[in-house]
Parts: C-alpha cells; structure tokens; sequence
C-alpha cells in the first residue's frame, strides 16, 4: 500500500526467530513468525545484523542488491581506548582484588533463568577442586544474585567466588581487566565485543538459541565447546583453554579478529543501504 504514496521500507532486524527454536515454538509463536516473514518480503531494502543473516536472506529469495549486513556492534573503539588507559595498571589491580596469582574466569551478564549460571557454578567448583587456584568473578544483577552472593560464602572455599553485583562501566573496566577469560554459558548476542575489546578470549557453547552474532566468535577470540559438554567436560577443559590463551602473541590475536565491527563503519553501511533505497526510482 505504501509504495503507491512513493513511501520506502527498510526493515531492521533478525531474519527468523533464533532464542527458541522452530520445533519448539508455540503455534501462536510460529503464526507470528508466519506474519513476519511475510511483512519483510514487502520491505524495499533489508539491514542485516550480520554477514550470516545477509547470507540466509538471499538464499531464502531476497535480491543481493536489497539487502545490506549492518554488522551490529557496540563502541568498540571507546572499549578499546579505556582497556589500552589501563592495561599497565593490570598488575596493581589484580593485586589491589586479591588474585595476582590466580586464574580469574568471569562472567557477565544477568543472572537469571536462562543463562545456565547454576552449569557454569557446578563447572566451576568441579575445576576449582582440582585447582585451588581456580577463581570466579561475576557481575550482573537478577533474581540469582543474592542466592549467588550466600553460595559464594558457604558452597567455595573463601577468596575463590567474587559476587560485584551490577557495576558501573568504570568498575566493570577493572575487573574485566584483572580476568584471564570470558566465559558465557548460555546466549550469546554482543557481551562477547566487550571481552576482546580487552584481550579476553572467550568460551561459549554450540546452543541452538545464539544471536547472530555468534558469528563474530572465532577460532582466533574463542572457544566454543559442543552444547552436550557436561559441568565434568568444562572442568576438564578449563585449564587448557587458559594455557592456550596464556602465550601474550595467542592472545594479541584477539582484539584484531573484530576491530573492523565499529560504530563508525556500522553507521556507514547505514547510510549507503539509505541512499540504496532512494536510488531504487532513479533506476526504475
């Protein structure tokens, strides 16, 4: 209807629903992705989170030329300045938290139902068992924070648990920083930018419910172990993913494999798909 007033539609968003996949949708669920994928196919130009998406999208019938990869990101270059201002304080602040000699995994990210937080606590007190100096800090808020903050004083030995609660980006920043990995145990979407902005490699695992950028995740920032691995699984593999990551030219690889996803190239691409559209009657 709009094309007859000369309007334009762009679409931006995922292509399909991914956090729940088709064979368990609900069938409102799947009338409602029935609706969608009928309302875009009547977009003029379509921006894609990433060059997966793009890739789905024309295989699924939509024309090359309608259709742009945005490569969705956060401020990586504004992460990387403030990791690059602290990055000789990384000693002193591993000091100042208590864990200059240990090997720190964080999480961060809400604690909720979801996120596998009580897999990624069995996993950990697994390795920490074997390793006394295993350490854990993790920072979000949700309803497990404060059943989080008594397990971390009465289930593991003291000192080996850190609970920040939500931090604001300055603290965040310092213990990003003090950590050795990034862990995310259950959806990945764009947490895993901010690690590498901080040289952090990360580990997740293959779940059928990621975002599309789960792409950016390769073997040069991460890990990524099968969606079957057990807590016994992780526990054994922890210990070699960080020596993995322990050798500083491994780990120098990180923050390149994703330096091209800025802002500023995000919001260039948006401005070419605008001028796509409205050259779309020039060449009819």
């Amino acid at each position: 209807m709009w094309k007859g007033f000369g309007q334009k539609r762009i679409f931006w968003g995922i292509s399909r629903h991914r956090s729940i996949p088709k064979e368990e949708q609900s069938p409102p669920k799947r009338l409602l992705e029935w609706i969608k994928q009928r309302m875009i196919r009547c977009a003029d130009l379509f921006f894609a989170y990433t060059p997966g998406e793009k890739e789905w999208l024309i295989a699924h019938g939509w024309p090359e030329d309608r259709v742009i990869s945005l490569n969705n990101t956060i401020d990586t270059l504004a992460l990387r300045r403030d990791y690059l201002a602290l990055k000789d304080k990384r000693g002193a602040v591993r000091s100042e938290l208590g864990v200059s000699d240990r090997h720190v995994l964080i999480y961060v990210g809400r604690l909720i139902q979801g996120k596998r937080v009580e897999f990624l606590l069995d996993s950990f007190r697994r390795w920490q068992a074997v390793d006394p100096m295993a350490t854990l800090f993790v920072s979000g808020g949700g309803d497990f924070g404060n059943k989080l903050e008594s397990l971390a004083k009465e289930a593991f030995p003291e000192g080996t648990v850190h609970y920040f609660g939500a931090l604001p980006d300055a603290e965040l920043s310092r213990i990003l920083l003090a950590s050795d990995v990034y862990v995310i145990p259950g959806r990945v979407g764009l947490a895993p930018l901010t690690a590498m902005c901080f040289d952090l490699p990360v580990v997740a695992f293959d779940l059928p419910i990621h975002s599309p950028e789960i792409e950016y995740l390769t073997p040069e920032n991460s890990v990524i172990l099968p969606a079957s691995t057990t807590p016994e699984e992780f526990a054994e593999q922890l210990p070699k993913i960080f020596e993995q990551f322990s050798d500083p030219a491994r780990r120098a690889k990180i923050y390149p494999s994703i330096a091209h996803l800025t802002m500023e190239a995000m919001v260039d691409r948006f401005i070419e798909g605008i001028e796509r559209v409205f050259a779309l009657d020039r060449k009819a």
